[in-house]
């Protein structure tokens, strides 16, 4: 790991030199030469290198075979280090390959010659392929609502379907009835009425000009209506403490039904760590999951600052449990502030 903490980069890093640790001093004095094979400089800036792939795969074109590919969840890229005459990555030709928008935790080249990563902001796992000719569209569908009482009318948004070729253009084909027959609209943004109660599943398919085809869909629970959820405590105002039991409570109302019971009910309890730049800039710890009750309680766990706790009521319908809501509440850490100084003045302290 290139002496990480005790080196940044090439570099002595200045707090954990000024603690005189015994293995940052072990390693100092061992006269180790710590060469990372390539580093950048933070400027200023926080900067994690968080991903890291060699690319010997048979998806991508010959001039990547040896490509050296990693992220910075921090900076929000993923960059390419293309292969030199050598073979080896060659650090003087480093280009973006996502310039922004992703937070890799991870970058692995699969099986299939794809390049995988783990987005730890938006919890999800993305594939990247290549296509040499044509590269199919995205079908995107959004809805008014998902639910509602009868006669109900949805309106359903395509428009952010799109497709990343060049010079390419995107038909549309609607199933809105759900009897799996595309055809019932070519419009981007077409609406449709349910007079029946039931569950449909309303699909779109997108065609570009050269045939690839992609779908998506959407399940209208016509005739139901969602659960109304309330969380009770604690509230947003409340501030924690690391080691503080706090205690939670809440319920839900099915507007058809009634007051659901507490095996209709599950909670999350999340720690959110933020980058310490950017308070929006966040990504998800589990505390501890609760099914089947309205109360329960945690600790505050310790982590590092600054990160806050959500807690998340979820809610299933009682007559369509696929049909949830979620209410949550968030809450701020108690801070305090820490003043130090050094006698005499102008010693180096490592905190």
């Amino acid at each position: 790991n290139f002496g990480w903490p005790c080196y940044e980069g090439p570099f002595r890093q200045g707090g954990y030199d000024a603690a005189n640790l015994p293995i940052c001093e072990n390693l100092y004095t061992a006269g180790v030469a710590i060469t990372p094979y390539y580093a950048y400089a933070h400027n200023g800036a926080g900067a994690a290198i968080s991903g890291i792939a060699v690319y010997r795969g048979n998806n991508f074109p010959a001039a990547y075979n040896g490509a050296l590919f990693f992220g910075d969840y921090v900076r929000g890229w993923i960059k390419v280090m293309m292969p030199g005459a050598n073979g080896l990555p060659d650090t003087a030709n480093i280009t973006d390959f996502i310039p922004s928008g992703v937070f890799p935790a991870d970058i692995k080249v699969g099986p299939n010659g794809s390049l995988f990563y783990i987005d730890i902001a938006f919890g999800a796992v993305h594939q990247i392929s290549y296509f040499s000719s044509n590269t199919p569209p995205s079908a995107q569908i959004t809805a008014s609502t998902d639910s509602g009482a009868l006669p109900l009318t949805v309106d359903f948004d395509g428009s952010t379907s799109s497709d990343p070729d060049a010079g390419d253009t995107i038909s549309y084909s609607w199933d809105l009835n759900g009897d799996g027959v595309f055809g019932d609209s070519t419009a981007v943004n077409p609406s449709f009425t349910y007079t029946q109660a039931q569950n449909i599943i309303v699909k779109l398919k997108v065609t570009d000009s050269k045939g690839a085809i992609t779908t998506d869909s959407v399940t209208i629970y016509a005739g139901n209506r969602p659960p109304v959820v309330t969380i009770t405590a604690p509230s947003a105002s409340t501030l924690f403490s690391v080691g503080d039991i706090i205690s939670f409570s809440g319920n839900a109302t099915d507007p058809d039904t009634g007051v659901l019971p507490a095996s209709a009910l599950t909670w999350q309890t999340i720690l959110h760590h933020c980058a310490p730049m950017n308070p929006n800039d966040c990504h998800e710890h589990s505390i501890q999951n609760f099914t089947g009750v309205f109360t329960g309680n945690i600790t505050a766990i310790d982590h590092e600052y600054p990160s806050k706790i959500e807690f998340r009521l979820t809610a299933a319908d009682a007559t369509n449990p696929a049909l949830t809501r979620t209410a949550s509440v968030i809450l701020l850490p108690r801070t305090t502030t820490w003043t130090f100084t050094s006698n005499p003045s102008g010693l180096q302290l490592a905190v």
